[in-house]
């Protein structure tokens, strides 16, 4: 990607998720609900931890967040009249620039429930993609035929 917007983002591993969610059927009380999420992690650190595990070039230009929704509005009329996938749309732009605190705190306590650090997602996420040959990586991390994803 040439550039981004100042955001965050907030996405908990899916092997911790589905963790969680055995644990709250095991654990949880009836008619609670249970927020599991990770900490919240800026868009230039994601884009860093990306470019870190891949080789591609890490995103530095940053949009301001106006001018993304103005991209994002036209982009979104243009998808209509040629019925060709947006890759930017305005919900996207909320999502990425709403807050992305959520706490964890009630599902740690009563159910257990733990996350690993996002940096071990990412790269257990890059490995699995690379693996599968749905990218391709550049860098050492790809050439380490030792490298695991982490258990």
């Amino acid at each position: 990607m040439p550039a981004g917007i100042p955001g965050s983002f907030n996405a908990v591993d899916v092997r911790d998720l589905a963790e969680g969610v055995i644990a709250c059927a095991e654990k949880g009380r009836k008619g609670e609900g249970y927020i599991m999420s990770n900490s919240a992690v800026t868009l230039h650190d994601v884009f860093h931890l990306i470019s870190k595990y891949t080789g591609a070039p890490d995103v530095n230009f940053m949009i301001p967040v106006f001018v993304a929704k103005i991209i994002a509005a036209i982009l979104s009329f243009f998808s209509i009249l040629t019925r060709k996938p947006v890759v930017m749309t305005p919900y996207i732009i909320y999502n990425m620039t709403r807050n992305n605190l959520f706490s964890s705190e009630k599902a740690m306590s009563e159910l257990g429930f733990r996350v690993r650090p996002f940096e071990e997602t990412i790269r257990d996420m890059t490995l699995w993609l690379y693996n599968d040959r749905l990218i391709s990586i550049v860098n050492k991390f790809a050439n380490n035929p030792n490298m695991e994803p982490a258990a």
